[in-house]
């Protein structure tokens, strides 16, 4: 049984996502961690928008269905693997995570996000690895926010004020920090305040875990107390009793 690991203030992993290099970039501003994460995405990517480009000329709708559903296999299998890193990375800081925030409308004009040619941040391929990462980090007790990504890639991670981007190397001209534009992002993100609403609903949720457990200790002990007392009770009308009690709960 995982239990609950609460991140201590200010101990947070931002993730930078991006379309080119490394799709997700994490960074941890107190021990000074990075890492970069997923550069086989775009490959990946690529390699089966060629074989797209070809299959056009034969005009083959099912040999491109059939493409699109080796993309998408290929892609959320690499999902796992990196959702799988990043909750290992926050666990072993013993940090939450901060992404940036993905908007629901794809940037493109008349783009649907929900295809598979579709590699923007707003697209169905970043969507999916939050989200997978959201279902691996409830299950390890960690909590994971989005913050607004504005001016992340522009703001130096080092003295706050704005400075220069060019392409994947950022530098400052007021402290002459430089260094890789995507890292500097993922430590912006990383020191992003954590919206009153999100406490809130994160320390409600943490009271019904709390109440959810004691009642079904309480349950728990008064039906272990009527199987002494009862000698038809079986042990697995016992366990389906505690199955249904719970999911009532």
């Amino acid at each position: 049984m995982t239990t609950e690991t609460v991140p201590a203030p200010g101990k947070w992993i931002g993730i930078d996502l991006n379309t080119t290099g490394s799709i997700a970039v994490v960074a941890e501003p107190g021990t000074g961690f990075t890492a970069g994460l997923g550069k086989e995405a775009r490959i990946i990517h690529d390699n089966f928008s060629r074989k797209r480009k070809e299959n056009k000329s034969k005009k083959s709708k099912n040999s491109t269905k059939r493409i699109d559903r080796c993309e998408k296999e290929q892609l959320m299998d690499l999902n796992r693997y990196l959702s799988h890193e990043i909750i290992k990375i926050a666990l072993n800081l013993n940090c939450g995570i901060k992404f940036e925030m993905i908007s629901k409308k794809s940037r493109k004009k008349g783009m649907n996000p929900e295809k598979i040619y579709d590699f923007s941040i707003n697209g169905w391929y970043f969507k999916n690895l939050c989200q997978m990462v959201e279902n691996r980090a409830v299950r390890c007790g960690i909590t994971v926010i989005y913050v607004d990504p504005s001016f992340t890639s522009q703001i130096c991670s080092r003295c706050g004020r704005f400075g220069h981007r060019h392409r994947k190397v950022f530098s400052c001209p007021h402290c002459g920090y430089q260094e890789n534009a995507d890292i500097n992002a993922a430590l912006n993100i990383a020191r992003s305040p954590v919206p009153e609403s999100v406490k809130a609903v994160r320390n409600k949720e943490r009271e019904e875990k709390r109440k959810i457990k004691v009642e079904l200790k309480r349950l728990q002990k008064e039906k272990w107390n009527e199987i002494h007392e009862d000698p038809l009770l079986s042990k697995d009308n016992v366990m389906l009793f505690f199955e249904k009690t719970a999911c009532e709960i």
